[in-house]
Formats: C-alpha cells, sequence, structure tokens
C-alpha cells in the first residue's frame, strides 16, 4: 500500500495527475484505512480545482461517512 501511495506521490509531483489518481485510488482500495493516499487524492483534487500548491498546507481534511472533504483557505469545499 505504502509503495502504491508512493509511485501516485511521485507522479503528482511531476505532473502527471491522473495517473497520479489511479495510484492512490488503488492505495485505498488495498487499505481503506491508508490515509496517506486519500491526503494524496484531496491533493489531486484540489490541484484539478485550483488551489495552488502553497495552500495546500492550509487545507482541513474532515471525515464524514467514509468520505473525506476537503476545505481549502479560499472557502471551496471539495469531497474526495
Amino acid at each position: 500500500t505504502g509503495c502504491t501511495y508512493e509511485v501516485g506521490r511521485q507522479l503528482l509531483e511531476r505532473g502527471h495527475p491522473d495517473k497520479a489518481r489511479r495510484y492512490f485510488r488503488g492505495a485505498i482500495k488495498k487499505d481503506r484505512t491508508f490515509l496517506p493516499a486519500y491526503i494524496g487524492k484531496a491533493a489531486h483534487r484540489s490541484k484539478a480545482a485550483g488551489v495552488s500548491p502553497m495552500s495546500l498546507a492550509d487545507i482541513g481534511i474532515h471525515a464524514d461517512d467514509d468520505r473525506l472533504a476537503v476545505n481549502s483557505g479560499c472557502g471551496r469545499r471539495i469531497s474526495v
């Protein structure tokens, strides 16, 4: 699970968000309790929504009925 997540993280950093998302989803599929994969998926969704990488540190992540919601500093709420 950790290796799958790490590949996704590297892909996201190298500008391949769609491939990264697949790896994050794969890590979640292997272990639904692996929080870093949800955070990676949230980072992907945040970038897709136009939240700058600089503001990722300000994002709040909230669990709600097997879903995660991401609150960004600019008032957007993104479900992952």
